[in-house]
């Protein structure tokens, strides 16, 4: 890889510059502290964990490389990404992860480029280089996921652009890692489907073997859309290590000509939706179960209505009593008596995480169960109850609860645990129990055993209840249930059909957007063209009375200017005198051609 031969190249210049200049100090650096963990870790911070000097620095001698791996890496990853490394890490102790810091260290601040494959094809193969800037996202590594998939953490970066290789499109390297890849969803679906290992292909930042999730057809539609590429136009491939890298072709963003897509997304709401409305229905069919069941006033008649009932159909009872027996149990640490005891213990503890500091952690213990033959009872007999713990609604109540505080039991085994990372603080225990004349209601069938008592039990094919609310209460609370569930089920669905139809909404506003805008362009266009046509209207109508105007002036005498032309001469024949005007021109000259004027005729104009 070009990181791998830059480190070489750093390397080699390194170890010859020294050997050129100082060859007699190399071996008193360990003696000066230089090699110090804690002088490199202040050095670096001081430079705020400069990647490339980082490089240098760990290419110079096999031990600088082996500080390096072992705290700088981890300490860059950790100060540039805190929260990303807490994820991934999940405060262990060791401080280890899978693939090593030096290859996440690679991987957040390196582009592996791209090169061809079997499902994505390149002209040319694109080199990787250092990140300028890196944005790393567990939401976006979630469309990564298939839905069966969805609970694996996954860390996705932006895709990182290249130039142009043709076309419109551009191409876009991207990467990722998974935390706990080994105990992943994702390894189980690869596992599972008999995913082959590339042969060609391996991981550019820990070298190991990797799965082609193209191949294997784990490649939702939504991580396309998440990078604003293409169905088909991706691919990308997970190593044995959680370390992802992938190529794939970024779309420009185009015009509002460009498909409506579908979110998966949808998909979980609808599921949801669905689940919540077949629960809806499993609660409503126990509230009716309830309600046809036969409700048992006194224990003393319950043997008589199960051997009138049993002969036909199976005897489904709803009885009520105080609970008793006549070997109950006594708790160790409360002393209540009771049937059903449950012990729970939790072992409190504190961890060294890679930070040094001491964090507090617990662990689970198995729980100890002990129950004995127990019934209920309402003053005028009683019944046997079996099974009781499997029923719904049956809860235990809480007892006694003590901390046991741990001491070693030799100072070795002290000593072990504390270079564990461990310091153990003790252990509370906590009684759960089913006490002595505890009120319960209990539905379900009622069948004599080998001695003749009768014993309530769970029927085959229907519900078991065990409950400490009466029959009424507890059909009303079933009920309110039911309808939760359905109205839940109602919304969620409409929340699905609302983002199903929200590009819909889009598409269509972004379509009369546009008619109304080209309706608005075009009433404007006739309003530009109508006040054009009104000035040459006026325009026009400015020249015809000009012309009048002009029409008028030629028809008036040319001496006068007051009225018009009515007179003509004989001897010259024109005409521009008014008859007033012309009888003062007799014997004159015609104010046109100079001649003299003896003769006029008055000529009558319509």
């Amino acid at each position: 890889m070009i990181v791998e031969g830059r480190f070489s190249v750093v390397q080699m210049n390194v170890n010859r510059r020294l050997r050129f200049n100082q060859p007699s100090r190399l071996p008193s650096l360990g003696d000066s502290g230089i090699e110090n963990e804690r002088v490199l870790a202040l050095v670096f911070e001081s430079i705020s964990w400069d990647i490339h000097t980082l490089c240098a620095i760990a290419s110079v001698s096999r031990r600088f490389c082996a500080i390096a791996r072992r705290i700088l890496w981890r300490m860059l990853c950790a100060h540039r990404a805190p929260g990303m490394v807490a994820a991934l890490s999940g405060e262990d102790p060791s401080g280890r992860i899978d693939g090593g810091w030096h290859s996440l260290a690679k991987l957040m601040f390196f582009c592996g480029g791209g090169e061809s494959s079997r499902y994505f094809n390149l002209s040319q193969r694109s080199r990787g280089h250092f990140a300028c800037e890196s944005r790393f996202s567990k939401t976006s590594g979630r469309f990564f996921l298939p839905k069966n998939c969805r609970g694996d953490l996954l860390y996705i970066s932006d895709p990182c652009e290249h130039h142009a290789v043709g076309g419109d499109e551009h191409l876009g390297v991207f990467r990722g890692v998974f935390r706990e890849f080994m105990r992943s969803k994702t390894r189980q679906c690869l596992v599972r489907r008999q995913a082959e290992l590339e042969e060609k292909v391996r991981c550019p930042y820990c070298g190991g073997r990797v799965w082609s999730m193209t191949a294997a057809r784990l490649v939702p539609r939504s991580a396309a859309q998440r990078l604003g590429s293409r169905d088909g136009g991706l691919e990308f491939f997970v190593c044995v290590n959680g370390h992802l890298h992938g190529t794939c072709w970024l779309i420009p963003l185009s015009s509002d000509e460009e498909g409506i897509s579908f979110n998966d997304d949808c998909d979980d709401f609808y599921g949801g939706a669905t689940a919540l409305y077949l629960l809806s229905q499993r609660t409503g069919r126990d509230v009716e179960f309830l309600k046809s069941v036969t409700r048992v006033s006194q224990l003393k008649d319950l043997a008589e209505l199960v051997e009138t009932e049993s002969t036909v159909l199976p005897s489904i009872m709803a009885v009520s009593g105080r609970v008793g027996s006549e070997t109950p149990i006594k708790c160790d640490h409360s002393g209540i008596l009771g049937v059903i005891v449950e012990e729970t213990a939790e072992r409190l503890f504190l961890r060294r995480n890679w930070k040094f500091s001491w964090v507090q952690d617990s662990a689970l213990m198995l729980p100890v169960s002990k129950e004995v033959p127990w019934y209920l009872e309402d003053g005028t007999g009683h019944v046997n109850v079996a099974g009781a713990q499997d029923a719904i609604g049956f809860v235990l109540t809480v007892g006694g609860e003590v901390f046991e505080k741990s001491e070693p039991s030799s100072l070795v085994q002290g000593t072990l645990e504390y270079l564990r990372g461990l310091k153990m603080l003790g252990v509370r225990r906590v009684e759960r129990l089913l006490p002595i004349g505890t009120r319960l209601t209990v539905v379900g069938q009622a069948i004599k055993d080998g001695t003749g008592d009768v014993r309530v039990q769970k029927h085959d094919q229907g519900p078991f209840f065990v409950s400490p609310l009466p029959l009424d209460l507890l059909i009303s609370e079933l009920g309110k249930w039911s309808r939760w569930f359905k109205n839940a089920s109602m919304a969620l669905t409409l929340v699905a059909v609302i983002l199903i139809s929200k590009p819909v909404i889009e598409y269509m506003l972004v379509r009369s957007g546009e008619f109304l805008e080209r309706r608005r362009l075009r009433l404007l266009r006739k309003r530009v063209d109508d006040a054009a046509a009104k000035r040459e209207e006026r325009a026009t109508r400015g020249l015809e009375r000009q012309q009048e105007k002009s029409s008028n002036s030629d028809d008036l005498c040319v001496i006068c200017f007051e009225r018009k032309y009515n007179a003509a001469f004989i001897q010259c024949g024109h005409m521009c005198c008014c008859i007033t005007c012309s009888l003062k021109l007799q014997g004159k000259a015609c104010p046109l051609c100079r001649e003299p004027v003896y003769q006029i005729l008055k000529i009558y104009r319509p």
